[in-house]
């Protein structure tokens, strides 16, 4: 089985302001699994003392007990989510960009509906800064964005930014554009997996697919 996953990977907690410094700090592994509770929770890795920026006991979606909210979400083995970790670290100290795959034991969760007992295989889809990319921007256009970042703008701290429907047009596009070019960037990776989930007798063949207009 393989499976697709956008995720926004916010700097090391769901508060913008906090960088992905924190990333590098000793205590940086503890930081991404109280931010990032959703990818957290499916490896039953929120900590069970998690907090929010404020230092208050963390309410998710109504939910204010770590453990809880692990037995909810727990599918995947929770020794795995320090190699994805580990992999967006990596990826983020060389420039980006975040696409990963990695293949998982699924575990059975009654609250889920999943039964467990196969493998999947996942394209992990991670949104955060990639000064490759930024570093081809026109010269203009980095000035711009420089610029916008100042102050609480909506721009502050991008590509880790709080979207909603009243994000400016302008942020939009550059999310859209940084992650046409992570999949551009990883071409072979993605085509490879692609033709894998489709399988050799049901899909199309490596071959075919980097061939086509996508891997031009």
């Amino acid at each position: 089985v393989g499976v697709c996953v956008c995720a926004p990977f916010q700097a090391a907690t769901n508060h913008p302001s906090v960088t992905i410094t924190k990333y590098l700090l000793p205590v940086s592994f503890v930081l991404l699994c109280s931010g990032e509770f959703a990818l957290a929770g499916l490896f039953g890795a929120l900590p069970l003392d998690a907090t929010n920026h404020r230092g208050e006991q963390m309410m998710i979606h109504g939910v204010d007990d770590a453990s809880t909210w692990n037995e909810m979400e727990h599918v995947f083995p929770t020794s795995d989510f320090a190699d994805l970790f580990n992999a967006y670290k990596a990826s983020y100290e060389s420039g980006g960009p975040h696409l990963f795959n990695a293949t998982y034991e699924v575990l059975p969760n009654a609250f889920q509906g999943v039964s467990g007992g196969y493998a999947v295989n996942i394209m992990w889809v991670l949104n955060g800064k990639s000064t490759n990319w930024e570093q081809q921007l026109p010269a203009a256009t980095q000035h711009w964005l420089d610029r916008q970042q100042e102050g609480h703008s909506a721009y502050k701290d991008f590509p880790n930014v709080h979207n909603n429907l009243d994000a400016p047009a302008p942020l939009i596009s550059l999310l859209s554009q940084q992650a046409s070019w992570a999949f551009r960037a990883e071409k072979d990776l993605v085509l490879d997996w692609v033709a894998a989930a489709a399988g050799s007798k049901s899909g199309p063949s490596a071959e075919v697919l980097k061939s086509s207009s996508f891997a031009t």
